[in-house]
């Protein structure tokens, strides 16, 4: 037993706080720290920029106008009260509403069985070849990630890949690291995302998606190194099952599921997966071309579900159960969302969250170019906690780290380089990204065992991406 706890990793030995606690933790910080950081403003304005020759525009801060502005401590009182804030602000809203339909409609999907009947027979001809599903998997998510922005898109995904990986043999853990790590890692090293690099470089005034040769170079480095760690995890698990922080939820949810026979693969389960093979294939379509989001996305998902639950004859009680068992087992995860905003409603109700801006850029604005760069990269890894939406990081953070470069003799482009290192990586871990609660509520993984799973992998991505930044800055890069 004692050597059992010797090889234990540090990080294994710290106890898992609940996910609500940790988020309420943010909150009563967040509302502590409007009582000692100084209020300040930004102004903002709107600029214009063109991406793959189409005239965007955005709000962003104007870098010269930061002035001090008398704080708003927010008490006891209005920290209860900016809970509700939180689930009602515009960027939240739709990802709640949008997971709990999309929870309820895979429920109705999950009641035909016709996954289950699907992936059965795939277990069997698959054989010794099931190897190859991770790769191939995360490879087709990460060039998802790294073209069109994949990121919410992935969360129906989850719902089917990880019974398919218990069914290997592997845990949940796996499953949503196929889909959601696979995207995010293309997100993070992403060479022609519009929604980061497009932003940011049009903000940052310099050619759209250029830099590539070296974004393409990182893309493949760290995608290939991001299989080999998750393929590693998963043959952990398939030899030692008792090894998967999940073991426990995993095995009652296998026990829960469980049923005597295996379903048929019937003709009416087939059109089931049919039916959710061009759901997906329009969603891919719709996000590339029409540029759809949670509205139509929810709209498909929703269709999918009733069409579904039709063509197996299942009775309308039948699908309505089905449907509200699928809403309340991601319902959870819906409410951290909500609770996780509240942060950021609270330093912006406070008004300082300028501040913290604006006191980071006079800082880094007085460090030699090599020192600059990497407090760029922490900065906008913290500012990613506060700020997880990729293109509303960029509009906060890059009229300001723009000019800044170019006082510290780095090259936009590096700029941008860190402000995607830290705006990507950090976005698989934090508890205030709607996205990852999302995806491993889908699951049904608390944050706790995915952030004590996950921050090892952190911690390596974190390190690799300061050394990446070092020759680009050394070489003036402008790509």
């Amino acid at each position: 037993m004692i050597q059992e706890n010797i090889k234990k990793k540090w990080y294994e030995n710290f106890p898992i706080p609940h996910t609500y606690v940790i988020v309420f933790s943010l909150i009563i910080m967040a509302g502590i720290a409007t009582y000692l950081i100084p209020g300040g403003k930004y102004q903002k304005k709107n600029i214009t920029y063109k991406i793959n020759g189409v005239v965007k525009s955005r709000n962003v801060i104007d870098p010269v106008s930061y002035k001090k502005v008398s704080s708003v401590p927010q008490n006891p009182w209005l920290t209860i009260k900016s809970i509700m804030e939180g689930m009602k602000h515009h960027d939240t809203v739709g990802i709640i509403f949008f997971i709990l339909i999309i929870g309820g409609a895979f429920g109705i999907v999950t009641k035909t069985r016709a996954v289950e009947a699907a992936l059965a027979g795939l277990v069997t001809k698959l054989g010794n070849k099931e190897k190859l599903i991770i790769p191939s998997v995360m490879i087709a998510f990460s060039i998802g990630g790294a073209t069109f922005g994949m990121c919410e898109e992935t969360i129906p995904f989850i719902a089917m890949v990880v019974p398919m990986a218990m069914k290997l043999g592997y845990d949940s853990i796996t499953g949503v690291a196929m889909v959601y790590i696979g995207a995010m890692i293309g997100f993070a090293t992403a060479f022609l995302n519009p929604f980061t690099v497009g932003i940011a470089q049009g903000i940052a005034q310099i050619k759209i998606f250029s830099g590539f040769g070296y974004r393409f170079g990182l893309w493949i480095f760290f995608t290939g190194f991001t299989i080999f760690w998750v393929m590693r995890y998963a043959a952990k698990v398939k030899a030692n099952p008792e090894s998967s922080l999940m073991y426990e939820l995993d095995k009652k949810k296998k026990e829960s599921n469980k049923h005597s026979d295996t379903p048929e693969f019937n003709i009416g389960r087939k059109l089931v997966l049919i039916m959710i093979a061009i759901a997906f294939l329009l969603i891919i379509y719709g996000a590339i071309k029409l540029d759809w989001y949670i509205d139509e996305m929810v709209a498909i998902f929703f269709s999918l579900g009733i069409i579904s639950g039709l063509i197996n004859r299942l009775p309308l009680n039948t699908m309505a159960e089905s449907f509200a068992k699928g809403c309340s087992d991601i319902a959870n995860a819906a409410i951290i969302i909500g609770f996780a905003k509240t942060v950021l409603v609270l330093l912006e109700n406070g008004k300082v969250m300028d501040t913290i801006l604006h006191s980071v850029s006079t800082v880094v604005g007085k460090l030699p170019a090599i020192l600059s760069i990497q407090c760029m990269y922490i900065f906008q890894t913290l500012t990613n906690f506060f700020v997880p939406s990729g293109s509303g990081q960029a509009a906060l953070t890059m009229p300001i780290m723009a000019p800044l470069a170019d006082m510290v003799n780095i090259t936009r482009q590096t700029a941008v380089l860190a402000y995607q290192f830290g705006d990507g990586f950090s976005n698989m871990i934090i508890p205030t990204s709607a996205v990852t609660i999302a995806a491993i509520g889908m699951a049904g993984i608390p944050w706790g065992k995915w952030a004590k799973w996950i921050f090892p992998l952190m911690v390596i991505y974190f390190i690799l991406g300061a050394l990446l930044l070092i020759p680009p800055t050394l070489l003036m890069w402008n790509g």
